[in-house]
């Protein structure tokens, strides 16, 4: 079909698959994130989540989430959620408003892939404040058990023991 107009060409369908790279670091939509948790939360307890943003996709997306520096790091806990993008901070131990009311937490989150270019993790960190409430506690004997000898001719009147119990709120109220 030699000199015919399209006589010497062809058609066919390309597809071309692009793969992602990590080539965009995550973000932390937030410097500082602020939760509030009651001192009587048991252990294990969720305080809240945190999100370093990424925008590649699948495994590139992939986030691990760890407590780098702050004076809740004996405290807290932080763990990365199943879908591997969220952080999840957690109580690691009792917590007391009267002996400390809030914490500070610098968390890091990092790409568990390592990006394109530099063979090593994208990072961000954040700052996460976490402030205990407190809660009416019941008050407290000096001591859990009391041990007394009494004479049983003893007179009606007859002061036994005296005992005592405090109040352990930072109000200090009066125990009756």
């Amino acid at each position: 079909m030699g000199g015919q107009l399209g006589g010497l060409a062809g058609t066919t369908t390309v597809n071309i698959s692009l793969s992602d790279v990590n080539d965009n670091p995550p973000m932390f939509d937030q410097r500082l994130y602020q939760m509030t948790v009651q001192e009587s939360a048991p252990v294990g307890s969720v305080v809240g989540r945190i999100w370093a943003k990424d925008r590649d996709i699948g495994v590139n997306a992939e986030m691990t989430y760890s407590i780098i520096d702050g004076d809740g790091r004996e405290t807290f806990d932080i763990r990365t959620d199943p879908t591997n993008l969220f952080g999840i901070i957690t109580i690691k131990k009792p917590l007391d408003f009267e002996s400390k009311p809030s914490y500070t937490l610098k968390v890091e989150g990092a790409n568990s892939q390592p990006d394109s270019a530099q063979r090593a993790p994208f990072k961000d960190v954040t700052i996460v404040h976490v402030s205990v409430e407190d809660v009416d506690e019941p008050p407290l004997f000096d001591s859990p058990s009391y041990y007394v000898e009494l004479g049983e001719d003893a007179e009606v009147g007859t002061v036994v023991r005296v005992v005592s119990a405090r109040d352990p709120d930072a109000a200090n109220n009066t125990v009756r």
